[in-house]
């Protein structure tokens, strides 16, 4: 009896082409971030690739764009449908939007409802996060035919210094406060307290997050729809660094469970929240 190891693939690397060139300046090209600190704790290179720069913050534009692109002019003047409560409806709308196509997102009457979500939440830990810090990093100065391109100085070794931010782990501390309304909506703040350098533990960076939204619940996911908000930055021990800044717009994904007057709320990368009823 004959056997098929290796079944023709549904998908062709001459699709995923056609598809790269379609999407072709409409799609964001994120790029794949690397942490040497990240790399040397986990003993392996780390490459994440950064979708949440993408258009509503997911991958799932570019299928949505890709599929749309190719309707005819007739089928464009009919529309489409899709049916979801995340990052596949986000994706499906802008395409849409973009092509000038008709569409109609159908969504879980429960997606609507927060449930027993709804009420004032709070939550205090402490932890190790990734944060970027400026580092100062010198390199030989070699162009691609071998020679020097810069010097520091006459009599110096020929060098490069640059200043780059890179993902370093720090000691975080969080508190968070969390208020949905019956009707959905809330109100997310996010305030982080950390040293600002090894070399000056007693200088604190401060900063804040506000997310402003609706929430949508199906089953034990909820999502929240980030329409606005905004944040701040300080430094204790300089002034002059503060700035505060807009929101950003986008959705965020989480399992969540709910014990008597504690909420717990965990998500991809070992997120993993315990709020308290206020």
């Amino acid at each position: 009896m004959s056997e098929t190891l290796n079944p023709p693939l549904a998908v062709s690397l001459a699709d995923i082409e056609a598809a790269a060139e379609r999407i072709k300046g409409v799609a964001v090209e994120t790029p794949l971030l690397e942490s040497p600190a990240l790399n040397e704790r986990l003993g392996l290179r780390v490459l994440m690739k950064a979708e949440t720069l993408q258009r509503v913050e997911a991958f799932k534009f570019r299928g949505a764009y890709n599929r749309l692109v190719q309707l005819t002019p007739a089928e464009r003047k009919v529309g489409v449908d899709a049916f979801s409560s995340g990052n596949h409806a986000q994706g499906v709308a802008l395409a849409a939007k973009l092509l000038g196509v008709p569409a109609l997102i159908v969504m879980p009457a429960e997606a609507a409802e927060p449930g027993p979500l709804a009420g004032s939440w709070a939550q205090h830990s402490s932890g190790q996060e990734l944060v970027f810090k400026p580092k100062i990093k010198i390199m030989p100065s070699i162009s691609a035919t071998g020679f020097a391109i810069g010097t520091t100085g006459s009599g110096g070794s020929q060098t490069t210094t640059t200043i780059h931010n890179e993902f370093s782990p720090a000691l975080v501390e969080r508190t968070m406060t969390l208020d949905i309304e019956t009707d959905g909506s809330f109100r997310w703040v996010i305030d982080k307290d950390r040293a600002t350098s090894e070399k000056k533990p007693d200088c604190r960076t401060i900063t804040r997050e506000e997310k402003l939204g609706a929430v949508q619940v199906s089953g034990n996911q909820v999502q929240f729809v980030i329409n606005g908000g905004g944040s701040a930055f300080k430094e204790s021990c300089d002034a002059d660094k503060a700035r505060t800044g807009p929101g950003r717009e986008g959705q965020e994904t989480y399992a969540f469970a709910i014990d008597g007057d504690r909420l717990v709320v965990t998500g991809t990368g070992g997120v993993r929240w315990v709020f308290e009823r206020r």
